[in-house]
């Protein structure tokens, strides 16, 4: 069934593997592969690992409620960089939820529910003071149209290394299945000096991890 499942995942538009990312099966454990070397390209190696952590969060999407979870164990070393995580499927007794849960409640707004994934993640959701526009604006494409006020968001972090990257990665995909309607544009393909000048700009803020405009 894992192999049924990665085939699938592997052969959608945005989780193609090669470039970024690649599978191989020890057995029955499934081990997820990081293309670029990180002494060779250090910010295409984290943007390899960002896309694995997507790519397991969309093999526990499509197990929820199949009575299975994934067990995952991330272990990415800077010293044996290109493997990042191993996974097997696991039994459980009741509807197999997975991951990261949205509240139960009344529907939350959308603000609150990127917050909430965040901080499952041990992550923190927080708004750009304006001052960051014009850095942003220079640097990446998020809106055409500039004059209509925009609110960007950033998704930071205590800490910056592979595991905080596979979480990125988990999130970004949490967000993009559980809110197709509303999409919100998230750039995570950031220079590290950029990330560390939007992170400089905000509190309790040490890494920023991506950028989020969510209407």
């Amino acid at each position: 069934m894992l192999r049924e499942l990665i085939y699938d995942v592997a052969q959608q538009q945005i989780h193609s593997t090669g470039q970024l990312w690649n599978y191989r099966f020890s057995g029955n454990t499934l081990e997820m592969m990081v293309t670029p070397d990180y002494t060779d390209d250090p910010e295409a190696y984290r943007n390899g690992v960002i896309q694995t952590g997507r790519v397991l969060q969309a093999l526990e999407g499509e197990l929820t409620g199949s009575g299975r979870i994934l067990q995952i164990q991330s272990f990415p070393s800077l010293d044996e960089s290109r493997l990042v995580a191993v996974a097997r499927l696991q039994q459980t007794y009741g509807p197999g939820i997975n991951g990261m849960q949205a509240s139960t409640d009344a529907p939350p707004q959308t603000k609150s529910l990127l917050k909430s994934y965040a901080s499952q993640l041990s992550l923190s959701y927080q708004q750009l003071p304006e001052e960051a526009f014009k850095s942003l604006e220079t640097e990446i494409e998020i809106r055409s149209n500039l004059a209509s006020n925009p609110v960007y968001f950033a998704l930071c972090s205590a800490i910056d290394n592979p595991f905080i990257w596979l979480k990125t990665g988990k999130w970004i995909e949490k967000v993009q299945m559980d809110l197709p309607k509303i999409s919100p544009r998230i750039t995570y393909d950031l220079p590290s000096a950029q990330r560390s000048e939007i992170a400089a700009g905000l509190k309790y803020c040490n890494y920023v991890q991506a950028v989020i405009d969510p209407a």
